[in-house]
């Protein structure tokens, strides 16, 4: 099984996906009806939510990951629709990156998914084998 799980909500603004053995972190749009996102970490390791961001054209959510005998890192999940201002996309990854890593200088790495359909789901798996 993944380590960690991301994925968009689609459009039904209360709706969460649920998985048996994965700690759910969710941020829904609050200023319209559907979207969202979802970061899904296994219940073995520790997770904590950080942040979340919303705005017109970008959705993101940050979690941080604490795994037994290895340095803490951040997952970021960030959806953004497919004609979105790429420079705007760019700045705020740019910012939010530099944000987390000097609040938190624990964290050794920041994965990162980036979705831009409404039916997207990425696994991010084996993540302790690949990045350590």
């Amino acid at each position: 099984m993944p380590s960690v799980i991301t994925l968009t909500s689609g459009d039904d603004k209360q709706q969460t996906t649920t998985i048996d053995g994965y700690d759910n972190y969710f941020s829904h749009q609050k200023d319209r009806i559907g979207g969202g996102l979802g970061i899904l970490v296994h219940d073995h390791h520790k997770a904590t939510m950080l942040t979340s961001y919303t705005s017109r054209t970008i959705s993101a959510i940050w979690v941080m990951l604490d795994i037994i005998s290895c340095s803490p890192f951040v997952v970021g999940c960030i959806y953004h629709p497919l004609n979105s201002d790429q420079a705007k996309i760019i700045g705020y990854i740019s910012s939010a990156v530099l944000r987390l890593t000097n609040k938190h200088l624990e964290a050794k790495y920041i994965c990162l998914a980036i979705l831009t359909s409404c039916l997207c789901l990425t696994l991010v798996s084996s993540l302790v084998s690949t990045i350590w």
